[in-house]
Order: C-alpha cells, then sequence, then structure tokens
C-alpha cells in the first residue's frame, strides 16, 4: 500500500490538489476533462480523475498494480466517452442528412408548386380573357338580333301601312268615277284634301264633279285628270314598296337567323368558359401553400 500511501500524500498538497482547483495543463487537463464528461457519478468522477492524474504520473514500467488498475478505468471511462461522442455525432449526421432531405424534398415541392400555381395563374388569365371576347361576342349578337327583330317589324308594319293605304287610294281613285249621290262629293273632296292634294284643284273638283260627263269642259277635264294622276302615282308608290318589301323583309329574317344563330352559339361558349377550374387551382394551390 506504499504507493497509495504517496498518493494521498500528494494528493494533499500536490498534483491533486491543483487539479481541485482547475489549474491542471496539458494532457491532465484533457484527461481530467474527458473524465468529466463521462457517465461516472460526481463523486467517481472526481476520485478517479485525482487518481489517474497520480498514476499517470509515474512512468507505465514504474506502476503499481493499483496505480495500472487506476490508469486502465480511466482509459475504459474515456473508451466510453469517446464511443458516446462518436455515437452523438453519427446520430448527428443523421439528422443533418435527413434535414437535408426534407429540405431538397420541401425545395422540389415549392418549385412544383410554384410551378403549378403560375400554370394555373395563366389559364385564369386565359378563361377570364376568353369570357371576355365571349362576352363581346355575345353582346354583339344580341344587338344585331334585336336591330334585325326591329327591322322586320318596321318593314311588316309599312308593309301593312302601305297596303291599307293602297286601298284607301283605289277606293278614292274609283270614287271619282260616280255615281255621286247627296254628300257624297262634300265627302270625297274632304278626303282627297286631308291627302295634301293642290288645294287649287280641290277647289274646282266639287263644281267639275257636280256636271255630267258629257257637260265637262277641257278645264274640267284638266281638273279631274290631275287628282286621278296624283292618286294613281301614289297607288304606284304603294304597288313599288308593297313588291320590295318581300325581299327587305326576307333579309331581315335571314339576318335574324344568322344574330340568333350567333347568339346561341356565343351562349354556349359562355356557359363552356364559365365552367369551374380543376382541383387545385390558383386560388386553391395558393390557399394550400399557406397552410403549410
Amino acid at each position: 500500500m506504499p504507493s497509495f500511501k504517496r498518493a494521498a500524500v500528494a494528493a494533499d498538497g500536490g498534483v491533486a490538489k491543483a487539479h481541485r482547483k482547475g489549474a491542471l495543463k496539458g494532457p491532465y487537463a484533457q484527461v481530467s476533462k474527458g473524465l468529466a464528461a463521462s457517465d461516472l457519478p460526481q463523486i467517481a468522477k472526481d476520485l478517479l480523475a485525482d487518481m489517474a492524474v497520480l498514476s499517470l504520473e509515474v512512468v507505465k514500467d514504474s506502476r503499481d498494480k493499483y496505480q495500472s488498475q487506476v490508469v486502465q478505468m480511466a482509459e475504459e471511462a474515456l473508451l466510453a466517452v469517446e464511443k458516446a461522442m462518436e455515437a452523438r455525432i453519427e446520430e448527428s449526421c443523421k439528422l443533418m442528412a435527413k434535414d437535408a432531405k426534407l429540405k431538397e424534398d420541401f425545395d422540389g415541392q415549392s418549385i412544383a408548386k410554384g410551378t403549378a400555381i403560375r400554370t394555373k395563374h395563366s389559364e385564369v388569365v386565359r378563361k377570364k380573357q376568353e369570357l371576355a371576347e365571349v362576352a363581346r361576342s355575345s353582346r354583339a349578337a344580341r344587338i344585331a338580333a334585336q336591330d334585325a327583330g326591329v327591322k322586320i317589324f318596321s318593314v311588316e308594319a309599312e308593309l301593312i301601312a302601305n297596303a291599307q293605304e293602297r286601298e284607301r287610294l283605289v277606293g278614292l281613285r274609283a270614287g271619282l268615277e260616280g255615281p255621286f249621290e247627296d254628300g257624297t262629293v262634300e265627302k270625297l273632296v274632304q278626303k282627297l284634301t286631308d291627302l295634301g292634294i293642290s288645294d287649287s284643284m280641290m277647289v274646282a273638283l266639287p263644281t267639275v264633279l257636280g256636271k255630267e260627263a258629257a257637260q265637262r269642259g277641257a278645264f274640267d277635264t284638266m281638273v279631274l285628270t290631275s287628282v286621278q294622276g296624283e292618286l294613281d302615282g301614289r297607288i304606284d308608290a304603294a304597288d313599288e314598296f308593297i313588291q320590295n318589301a318581300a325581299p327587305a323583309t326576307a333579309r331581315a329574317a335571314d339576318a335574324l337567323n344568322l344574330a340568333e344563330a350567333a347568339l346561341k352559339e356565343a351562349r354556349e361558349k359562355h356557359v363552356a368558359s364559365a365552367a369551374p377550374l380543376p382541383q387545385g387551382s390558383c386560388r386553391g394551390a395558393g390557399a394550400e401553400q399557406g397552410g403549410r
């Protein structure tokens, strides 16, 4: 036991005392630091550190059995610390590799999601442009259909008015031939006056119509012929409008059919263009990414 006695004496005022004060330097300090990192109880760490420093100061070949055991225990403790550190380093490396893989995957997903968002945004912009174009086409077709309908109505209304006017003119033309009963001449002249025929002729016409045909002179014949010619001209104008009304009505009907077909096509395109975007649209993709 002399070696442990010497160790105790040395521990009272030597290296052990310096160790406790934290003044060790060089390899002794590294040994003490390594033992402090071991899993041993604190009192065992302090005792083993003191004994190991004292034993390590003795040359290996000069150490006794107990000093060699102390060095061996210190070595085993340091090996355990080394293995624990290596295990922690390996675990840290695994965690870093896992984090790097997760980051790589996340970056890839972010890039893919960004590409999807840009694609969906382009699709949304394209659909908006399509809807705007369809809306313009629909509005133009609707206006064209309304104009064609108004045109048909106008032509048909004028056709009816001209047919009625022609019938009235033909009746007045025939009325000039007589016979005339009481009050008939006055009514006829009033109707002709309402047509806007020359006042000078209307002044002379009652006298002309009051005479028998054989008693009428050149002036009477001229007045009657002038009124008849005025009525004939208006009847011819009505006939011309009636004859031209059919092609005009047909053209308006064709224009209406074309406008209605264009309006129907525009409505179908509007319904197709207004269909909802597929799952994962720009707004949905952005919300999903924001949720993450």
